[in-house]
């Protein structure tokens, strides 16, 4: 992983984040949204029509 990191901040401005974790959620509800969001950090939020994806540490 650090030699890809390497590669990739050579041409790109790059962060990484450890201990986070990806969900991904179809036909998501504010229920469903509510227990994620419910003791963890939400980095990222992404909402398509019927998808949800949250990255949170």
């Amino acid at each position: 992983l650090q030699e890809l990191l390497q590669l990739l901040k050579s041409r790109f401005n790059v962060t990484c984040n450890e201990g986070v974790s990806l969900y991904t959620i179809r036909h998501f509800d504010e229920k469903a949204i509510a227990s994620l969001q419910n003791g963890h950090e939400i980095l990222l939020e992404q909402r398509g029509k019927e998808t949800l994806q949250l990255v949170v540490k």
